[in-house]
């Protein structure tokens, strides 16, 4: 049978009810920061706040957040739910006439750890309150969710509220539960004598407030304090006992999907809720990107009958996913499937399961919900009516040998077959005569399995004994192999550089440079320093993925190359990544990688042109402190030598011309396609263009010697004939005489769209009748800043919609995703660029799942944008649709700034 799990987005009321009446509701809220926004502290919603930012304190702490009741009211009790960001010391004061204000509440450097605070004080008359902050608590500004006025008298029980710190139990296992009581305005108080009530009524009995389950299902609890009612609480007790995969995971667990990783898999089986399986890697955010197979089989290893099933989920979660049962036949029915389950919150899929007879367990996610992966911090499988098989018998057919070896590894491959069960452990131990070590793999019985022993010793001899065990624990005899690890190499050949002419990183011949270490940025790399020979360390680098490399800032302007001495086993690439810092921000400039080809087996000497690291924001500034060895892809390296240099020969020739053509051509941009040699071949060359009229440089590009550049031009007239000159030079200054002049002409011009409406249908396991989602959006640009807005209208009346997540691109990278607060989601572009391609989406939580919206698309075509377009003064009969500064929707806008049409325009009635 199939049943589908309903997941619903559950909505948490944002609006709190008190018991006592808030005066602050009606009222009219101002402040002296963020003044737009007051009104959010008296809206009766604690999911939105007022918000002094921190920017505006940078000259005096004085800022004010005031109320007008409208009238004059009585009160005493002041209650304010705090933000992180609350003030320590502060003053309320009060007012009838708006001038005269007497202080009632007080406070000099009180750190709170509630952020829910109520101020008493004895009861007065007045229209207006003034908070005035003093001082902050925190680094940022001040913010208040919610502030809140009541004339109270004394503290009356006014709500219970029931929780259990276990809502999925076994059968008659006995769960405590709380009831806390809250007066009228919110504050704790003792609910007094309690009694619960469960329904069905047979599910189970209460001893004290110990609630015990008499059989499997769900019960409903509530708690009784007089006339008070609580909240229901669910507790679903299972039958049988939890399965112990954690023990046997070698033999029980069989990953599924080519991009199922197995480093930490443990962390799904060890009941440890801190630790979880990263099951796939991160991708991108698209569709297709984040549809792939990934999961994993459990044997069960002897038939069972599933009572339950419990899958807990970091934020990185499946969007759709299946949990199958087979019996001993291999044959998947029984499907719980889930689909459209949205990401970036933790959650767990408990449910009750009558499958019968079960030997495997499949759990299959084809689709991820974010471009996270997919992370599980636990699975739990609990049963009852164990049927155990016989088996006494080892694997057989067992066979063990040595594959190829590396300074530090030894590669092993298995094969053994099994009668019974479907995963076969490796159970391997390895000497070299002084110590022994051990270490376990496993894979499918029949199939060959390849495991590497790693981090061993450098030309050492050692001993390996394998034994094959399947799921009982029926092992084979030992198969013992002998293996030996590579011996080093010799010492890289002699360079000719002198000390003069060299800033040394790392080098016996030049020294270290000042403050030399490796820091630890977290890398799996294993770093050992080896002696090559007599006077001669380098670094052995095995199991590589990064290695980092600090020093104190160094200064390589006058330096030309760098270079590296590598000795690769077997990778025959490796990238090089110098990390520039800007000194007087504290802060690194741009990182450019530089990808060395190798040649494997052998000492490769490097020497990189600096030029090759060049990026725009540096500036002239060549200070170095860290060098990033990047992408080992889990190889082994050896590095030595490295150092900064400068050129004692000349280079006097100049590069020399293969091709000068024009590329892509669009209505204000073109491309045109360049590539010349060097008789250096790793220096770089850079292209320059320039307007055949009056020689105005248009772009440049610096690439490597002999590689094809693409160059991009912007900011062209669409409709217009160009002719553009190229020249390119080496990094000695060596200008090839002869240029290449390109035409081309820029085709007409392609309006683009600044705003829209569209709407998503909506309709999935929880949502079964379609349902319309209907959004605007709009992009308004100001210069170098282009903001996009997203607006979810109210009207479409979704159930169980929530804010969501914006995602945005610039240039088709540099992928960024913002949390949203409200309906009206917005992104900010800071410092845009001429041809910059700016793209977002949006995509909102609700029942059941998710709704997506496409990717809105925005070129930038000019910087000199004011964002306010000088047009007369329209009036309500606009055919755009117009939105205040805040993002609202206006239905008749009185005379002010709007936005229509993705700008800003005066706009209102004509008089």
């Amino acid at each position: 049978m199939k049943r589908t799990l309903l997941l619903s987005t559950v909505l948490l009321s944002s609006a709190v009810s008190l018991a006592q009446t808030n005066l602050a509701l009606g009222g009219t809220a101002t402040a002296t920061s963020a003044s737009e926004n007051a009104g959010l502290a008296i809206d009766g919603d604690e999911n939105t706040r007022w918000e002094a930012p921190v920017g505006d304190f940078a000259d005096s702490e004085d800022v004010t957040w005031s109320l007008d009741f409208g009238s004059v009211q009585t009160f005493n009790t002041i209650q304010i739910k705090w933000e992180g960001a609350y003030s320590k010391s502060f003053v309320i004061s009060v007012s009838e006439d708006g001038n005269e204000y007497t202080d009632v509440v007080v406070k000099t450097d009180e750190m709170v750890a509630d952020l829910l605070q109520n101020y008493t004080f004895g009861e007065v008359n007045a229209r207006y309150i003034r908070f005035r902050n003093v001082e902050r608590a925190t680094p940022w500004g001040v913010s208040f969710w919610e502030f809140r006025v009541f004339k109270m008298d004394a503290a009356v029980l006014s709500a219970i509220t029931l929780s259990a710190p276990e809502t999925v139990v076994g059968v008659g296992v006995p769960v405590t539960l709380n009831v806390a009581g809250k007066d009228q305005i919110g504050q704790p108080m003792d609910a007094g004598e309690v009694i619960y009530e469960v329904t069905p009524a047979d599910a189970g009995t209460f001893h004290g407030n110990v609630y015990t389950s008499a059989k499997a299902g769900e019960a409903t609890i509530v708690a009784k304090a007089g006339d008070l009612t609580s909240n229901e609480i669910k507790i679903t007790s299972y039958a049988g006992e939890k399965i112990d995969i954690f023990a046997n995971m070698a033999t029980m667990v069989t990953p599924i999907g080519e991009g199922t990783t197995t480093g930490s898999m443990v962390g799904a089986f060890d009941d440890n809720m801190a630790s979880l399986w990263d099951m796939h890697p991160a991708t991108g955010a698209g569709d297709e990107e984040r549809t792939y197979e990934t999961g994993f089989v459990v044997d069960l290893q002897a038939l069972y009958d599933i009572t339950a099933i419990s899958a807990t989920f970091e934020g990185a979660c499946p969007e759709d996913y299946t949990i199958a049962f087979a019996g001993n036949d291999g044959v998947y029915g029984d499907e719980h499937a889930v689909t459209g389950h949205a990401g970036m919150a933790t959650f767990t899929d408990f449910f009750m399961s009558e499958a019968k007879q079960v030997r495997y367990v499949r759990f299959v996610s084809t689709k991820a919900a974010t471009a996270y992966g997919v992370k599980l911090f636990d699975f739990s499988i609990f049963a009852e009516n164990k049927q155990d098989f016989p088996d006494a018998a080892a694997p057989t057919e067992f066979t063990a040998t040595i594959g190829a070896a590396t300074f530090s590894s030894i590669a092993l491959n298995f094969k053994a077959t099994d009668d019974v069960s479907t995963n076969i452990a490796y159970v391997i131990s390895y000497s070299d005569g002084e110590t022994t070590a051990e270490a376990v793999t496993s894979g499918e019985s029949g199939k060959e399995v390849a495991y590497t022993l790693r981090g061993l010793k450098y030309g050492t001899a050692y001993s390996i004994s394998v034994v094959a065990k399947d799921g009982k624990g029926n092992a084979t005899d030992p198969i013992v192999l002998e293996a030996r690890t590579n011996d080093m190499p010799g010492s890289a050949p002699a360079g000719g550089a002198t000390a003069e002419n060299v800033k040394a990183v790392y080098s016996d011949k030049f020294g270290n440079a000042a403050g030399f270490v490796f820091p630890d940025w977290g890398e799996q790399t294993v770093t050992v320093e080896i002696t090559l020979a007599e006077g001669d360390k380098a670094m052995l680098l095995s199991n590589m993925n990064y290695r980092g490399l600090e020093f104190d800032v160094m200064d390589v302007t006058d330096m030309e190359t760098l270079h590296v001495d590598v000795f690769p086993e077997t990778a025959n690439t490796v990238t090089i990544v110098p990390i520039w810092r800007d000194t007087e921000n504290n802060v690194n400039f741009a990182e450019i990688p530089y990808i060395a080809e190798l040649k494997a087996g052998e000492w490769n000497a490097l020497d990189i042109p600096v030029s090759a690291f060049h990026s725009d924001d540096r500036n002239g500034s060549n200070n170095v402190y860290q060098i990033k060895l990047d992408n080992g892809q889990g190889n082994t390296f050896i590095f030595d030598n490295i150092y900064f240099e400068k050129t004692v020969m000349a280079d006097t020739e100049a590069p020399v011309w293969m091709m000068a053509e024009v590329g892509d051509v669009a209505d204000t941009k073109a491309t045109i396609k360049v590539q010349a040699s060097d008789n250096n071949e790793n220096c770089m060359l850079t292209y320059t263009v320039t307007g055949n009229a009056d020689g105005t440089v248009v772009a440049t590009k610096m690439v490597k010697a002999g590689d094809e550049a693409v160059i991009e031009l912007t900011a062209l007239t669409p409709e217009t004939a160009y002719t553009f000159v190229v020249t390119v030079e080496d990094a000695a200054g060596n200008k090839a005489d002869e240029t290449r002049t390109v035409q081309l002409t820029t085709t007409e011009k392609i309006v683009q769209p600044t705003s829209g409406e569209g709407t998503i249908t909506v309709q999935n396991d929880v949502i079964t009748e379609p349902q319309t989602l209907k959004y605007t959006w709009r992009f308004i640009q100001e210069n170098t800043k282009v903001t996009l807005v997203v607006e979810y209208l109210e009207e479409s009346g979704v159930p169980g919609i929530v804010p969501g997540v914006i995602d945005a691109w610039t240039n088709g990278g540099n992928h960024v995703s913002e949390n949203c607060d409200t309906f009206v989601s917005t992104f900010v572009w800071e410092n845009v660029h001429l041809g910059d391609v700016l793209e977002g989406s949006v995509w909102w939580a609700l029942a059941g799942g998710r709704a997506e919206t496409p990717k809105f698309c925005y070129t930038v075509e000019d910087l000199n944008v004011s964002g306010i377009d000088n047009v007369p003064a329209v009036g309500t009969d606009t055919t755009g649709a117009v939105y205040d500064l805040s993002g609202r929707r206006i239905i008749k806008p009185a005379k002010g700034i709007y936005i229509i049409n993705g700008k800003k325009v005066v706009a209102g009635n004509n008089k």
